[in-house]
Parts: structure tokens; sequence; C-alpha cells
């Protein structure tokens, strides 16, 4: 959804190159769409994901720096629900001292699931602030750049009460607590010590 608005909005700014190669990566994303709702079945992994956020990243710059650019806050803005859920995951780690390169499930959307939504309900609110988001990058596309700061600004600042209201949630649920995720498959791997 969100490559499809790069793509647009690279279009409409004349950058149809960037705008042709967001429609292409879009593409190839929503062909994993059948198999990933409402529940994932085909995983890209780690290296899948990472590389996708270096492409939206590597054409959300090259669309910025043409000759008739698109707003180099439009791609943050319009990823604004995934970033925010970063830092904000980030964050409260570090506040609590743990380590932020273990794994973990403390990110918003498991947050989510691990309280009882469902995979398709979770799926389907990303979608709605990406929807939500793509709307004030848009806006913002049209402000002069001091005025154009407001939309993400703002965006991460709506973010911040329900999430801590979920961090405050899923805290009294206990599930900052837990085990990291594997943890138990770990143990089981470790030699047993001799009796």
């Amino acid at each position: 959804f969100a490559l499809s608005a790069l793509a647009v909005a690279a279009a409409g700014a004349g950058a149809s190159a960037w705008g042709a190669l967001s429609v292409v990566a879009a593409s190839a994303l929503f062909g994993f769409l059948p198999h990933n709702f409402p529940e994932a079945r085909l995983f890209m992994g780690d290296g899948g994901s990472q590389l996708i956020g270096f492409i939206i990243a590597a054409l959300a710059a090259l669309a910025a720096s043409g000759a008739a650019p698109v707003s180099p806050l439009f791609a943050p803005t319009v990823f604004m629900p995934f970033l925010f859920d970063v830092a904000f995951t980030l964050a409260h780690r570090l506040g609590r001292r743990r380590n932020i390169a273990t794994a973990h499930n403390e990110h918003l959307y498991q947050l989510l699931i691990r309280l009882g939504a469902s995979h398709a309900r979770v799926t389907a609110l990303y979608l709605g602030l990406v929807a939500v988001s793509t709307v004030a990058a848009i806006f913002a596309s049209a402000l002069p750049a001091p005025l154009a700061f407001a939309a993400p600004a703002g965006l991460f600042l709506a973010f911040l009460v329900p999430a801590l209201l979920l961090f405050r949630k899923a805290s009294a649920a206990g599930l900052f607590s837990a085990p990291a995720p594997n943890a138990a498959r770990r143990a089981d791997l470790l030699p047993k010590a001799a009796e």
C-alpha cells in the first residue's frame, strides 16, 4: 500500500522512473498477500524484510532527489506507523536496560496479538494507520517546508498515547516479564549437566 502511494507521488511529481520502480516493487509484494492474509504462511524472513526496507528507502531517496522531487518527508510520513513502532519499542527496551539486539516480542503489533487481537484485526489496524499516514503525507506535500514537518510530528504524537496505554496494559498482563522468544528452545539445545 505504502509503495503504491510512493509510486503515485513520484509519478505526480514527474519522477516517473521511480514511480514505475515503486509499482514493480509493490506488485512483487502483493504476490505475497494471498499467502499471508489473514494468517501468515509464507515468510520472507529478516533478509527479505531488510531488503524490502532498503528498496523502499532507496526509491524514496531517489524520488526526493529528482528534478521535480517528491518531498523527502513523504516516505517517512507514510511509514510513520512502522517507524514509530520501532522507535518506541527500542526506547522502551533501552529504558528497561534490555539488549536491543536480542530477539523479543515487544513490538506494538506483537503485543496486540499477545493480548488477544487476531492477526487479521492487527493487519487491518496497521493498514488503516498507513492509510491515515498516507493522507497526511499527501497533505504535507502541499505545504511549505517548515510546515510540512507538522505531519510526521503530529502522527508521532498521535500514536504516542495509544502506545503508552498498550504498553501499560501489556505490563499489567506480565508480557514484559515473559522470556524472550525461543529462550525455551535454546535452553533445550544446551547440553544437560551430568547428574
